[in-house]
C-alpha cells in the first residue's frame, strides 16, 4: 500500500511540472559545449592560466592541477583500473604542501616516507606486498601542483628514477630521488640523537644493494622504528650530515611526485580520455 502512495504522489508531482509552462523547474537540461565553444576555451585557458605557454585545456597537465579534472582522473585510477597507490601518494603530496605547521608537516612527511618509500612486508597468504589503504578525495578543492620541468628534464628523472616493477617501494621510485628523500628523513629523526643507527639508505653492500638492514625483522618495521625516534632526549648531534632543524621545503616531495604522476601518464592517460569521466570532464570544464 505504502508503495502504490509513492507512486501516485511521484506521479501527481510528474504531472504537476508537465503543467507549469513557464518558471523554474526543478531539472533544466545542462547545456553542451560544441566542439567550437570548447576548443576557443582550451586556448582562453592556456592564456589565462600562464601567458602563452600555459598547459591546454583538457590536455593532461591542466586536468590534474585543477580540482576537477584531478578528482575525475583519480576516480578513474581507482574505480576503472584498480590502481590506487600512485595516486593516493599524489594526493598525500598535494595536502602535505598546504599543511603550515612545521612540527606536523615533519611528521607526515616521515609517514610518507614509511608508507610509500621504503620496501613492504609481505602477507602471508598471497605472499604479495601489502599495500597502503586506499583513500579517497573527500575535499572539493585539493589541487596539484604542476612541476616547474622541461620535456627533456621530466624524461630525465623518469628515466633515472622509476621502476614499473615497484620492486624497491610501493610507487616504483627507485633510484636518487627516493634515496635522496629517505636519507633527509631519516636524519632529520635522528636530529637530536648523539648516536643514531645507520641509515637504511647507506647501509647496503657494496654490491649495489641498498635496501639491506642490519636488524632483525621486515624492512617495513625497521623503516617505521628508524623513521620515528622522537622520544630521544639526548643532546642534539654536531655531525654535519644531520639536520640542523625540522624545517622542510615545500618542494621536497616535488620531484618524487612528478616522477610517479610521469608514469601514471604513460600507463593511463590514453585509457582516461576514452572514459565516461573525462565526458564528463568534458561537459563541466568551462567552469573551471
Amino acid at each position: 500500500m505504502e508503495e502504490l502512495q509513492d507512486a501516485i504522489e511521484d506521479a501527481q508531482y510528474v504531472n504537476a511540472i508537465a503543467m507549469v509552462e513557464e518558471g523554474p523547474r526543478p531539472v533544466l537540461a545542462w547545456e553542451i559545449p560544441s566542439e567550437e565553444a570548447v576548443a576557443e576555451w582550451r586556448e582562453k585557458v592556456r592564456k589565462r592560466d600562464d601567458g602563452e605557454n600555459g598547459p591546454e585545456g583538457l590536455g593532461f597537465d591542466w586536468t590534474v592541477s585543477h580540482a576537477l579534472g584531478f578528482f575525475l582522473f583519480s576516480a578513474y585510477l581507482k574505480e576503472k583500473c584498480d590502481d590506487y597507490v600512485r595516486i593516493n601518494f599524489v594526493e598525500e603530496v598535494a595536502r602535505w604542501r598546504i599543511n603550515r605547521s612545521r612540527s606536523k608537516k615533519m611528521e607526515k612527511a616521515r609517514k610518507l616516507v614509511t608508507a610509500y618509500f621504503m620496501p613492504r612486508e609481505n602477507d602471508e597468504t598471497t605472499g604479495e606486498p601489502t599495500l597502503p589503504p586506499k583513500t579517497e578525495i573527500e575535499e572539493h578543492d585539493l589541487e596539484r601542483k604542476l612541476p616547474s620541468l622541461s620535456e627533456d628534464e621530466m624524461k630525465n628523472l623518469y628515466d633515472e628514477n622509476f621502476d614499473l616493477s615497484t620492486s624497491k617501494c610501493c610507487i616504483g621510485l627507485d633510484g636518487p630521488i627516493r634515496d635522496a628523500i629517505v636519507e633527509t628523513i631519516f636524519n632529520a629523526s635522528n636530529v637530536e640523537s648523539d648516536s643514531a643507527p645507520p641509515s637504511p639508505i647507506r647501509n647496503g653492500s657494496d654490491n649495489g644493494d641498498t635496501d639491506k638492514f642490519t636488524d632483525e625483522g621486515s624492512a617495513s618495521n625497521v623503516a617505521e622504528s628508524s623513521l620515528t625516534n622522537d622520544n630521544k632526549s639526548s643532546p642534539r648531534s654536531s655531525d654535519s650530515t644531520r639536520l640542523p632543524s625540522l624545517d622542510l621545503p615545500n618542494d621536497f616531495f616535488d620531484q618524487a611526485e612528478a616522477v610517479v604522476m610521469e608514469s601514471l601518464r604513460k600507463q593511463y592517460w590514453e585509457g582516461f580520455k576514452e572514459s565516461p569521466e573525462h565526458t564528463k570532464l568534458h561537459n563541466f570544464s568551462y567552469l573551471c
